[in-house]
């Protein structure tokens, strides 16, 4: 059986994309969200959500519930607090736990909106935790593009 011109090309073509895709040639650029979508889009979510409050506070509620930053142990209890004082040493200007749940005896989030510094330095720094969560949530991190507020999220 001869193939027509037409099969041999087009195999020739995906034979060629599918060589530059293995050897890299075709990076794939990562998405930026533009500063003021994350921004309006994180004000919104902090206006509409009940169940919210500054998070080194909640933490620290004398009531004897057990608070924490989803399932991972190394945000729970005073290692919550530990972390959210340690974004504050960093330079946030606010850290919010937002859509809190909550039980009988344990309340947790897993989400944090923090208001940047506009110091580069600071932000860095705030950068860097993000990266660290994302990635440990499988996600990629976010760039700074000069946006005023972050997500920290545990899924």
């Amino acid at each position: 059986m001869t193939s027509s011109p037409l099969s041999k090309r087009l195999f020739a073509l995906l034979a060629a994309a599918l060589t530059a895709i293995a050897v890299g040639a075709c990076d794939i650029e990562p998405v930026h969200i533009d500063p003021r979508k994350i921004d309006a889009d994180l004000v919104q979510r902090l206006a509409s959500t009940k169940k919210k409050a500054e998070a080194l506070s909640w933490l620290q509620i004398p009531d004897g519930k057990l608070r924490d930053f989803g399932k991972d142990p190394d945000y729970s209890g005073q290692d919550a607090v530990k972390f959210v004082n340690d974004l504050y040493a960093r330079g946030a200007v606010s850290v919010y736990a937002v859509d809190i749940a909550s039980d009988a005896n344990i309340e947790e989030t897993r989400t944090l909106i923090l208001k940047l510094p506009s110091d580069p330095d600071k932000r860095r720094k705030l950068f860097e935790i993000e990266a660290e969560v994302s990635r440990g949530g499988g996600f990629d991190p976010m760039p700074d593009d000069g946006q005023h507020y972050m997500l920290l999220w545990w899924g």
